[in-house]
């Protein structure tokens, strides 16, 4: 597992697929990262709920009022105002970090990485038409009382044994599953292309 993991963090950059069901509601989460630009989008049962963009030291997001007022500490109002505008930030402003660090190839496979206890590595298998070793194990988070956590990634057969993809599901203890969220990794160290929005306003003007 951690071999698969050194491999990750080697590559200049990743594109990634993550898709999430809890019940009746569905999301899905689009990006690809590199150690100097990155870019998302979420959406959550058909709805944007965030884009972001991070090139040259600045980031980008266009979100709902919601995540504005409780990432970027904007008053309801203003949050409200600025709902599916873009705004800029620098470092140093409120919400800049959170934002990057988001966007960062950790954070695209921080909760796929199965953990101790039950970890364990299965047999060969397919992923997406590739031979992989699917690898098992508990979830990052401790599970709710009367829930299991069990997290699959799928690491390739073939050197730099990368992680080509990973599921993670959230189960009663009667195995009626809550949640599942299922990722998918590839276009290794190609370019990470970016729109630059050409009309974003900066935080600093919504927050002095």
């Amino acid at each position: 597992m951690s071999t698969s993991l050194r491999a990750y963090h080697r590559q200049t950059s990743v594109h990634f697929a993550t898709t999430t069901e809890a019940g009746k509601s569905k999301g899905i989460e689009i990006g690809a990262t590199s150690g100097t630009a990155a870019i998302e989008s979420v959406q959550s049962g058909g709805t944007s709920v965030l884009d972001a963009v991070w090139s040259r030291g600045t980031a980008y997001v266009r979100a709902s009022a919601g995540v504005l007022e409780g990432t970027l500490m904007l008053s309801t109002a203003v949050a409200t105002a600025n709902a599916g505008k873009w705004i800029s930030l620098k470092s140093g402003d409120p919400g800049y970090s959170a934002i990057v660090q988001s966007l960062s190839a950790g954070a695209a496979i921080f909760s796929f990485v199965p953990e101790e206890p039950n970890l364990k590595v299965g047999g060969v298998t397919e992923f997406e038409g590739r031979s992989v070793v699917a690898v098992e194990g508990s979830g990052l988070h401790q599970p709710a009382v009367g829930t299991t956590n069990r997290v699959t990634m799928f690491v390739s057969t073939t050197p730099p044994f990368l992680p080509l993809g990973a599921t993670a599901e959230v189960d009663t203890t009667r195995g009626r599953n809550l949640e599942r969220a299922a990722s998918v990794y590839g276009k290794w160290n190609q370019k990470v292309d970016l729109p630059i929005p050409s009309q974003a306003t900066s935080v600093s003007l919504l927050t002095g």
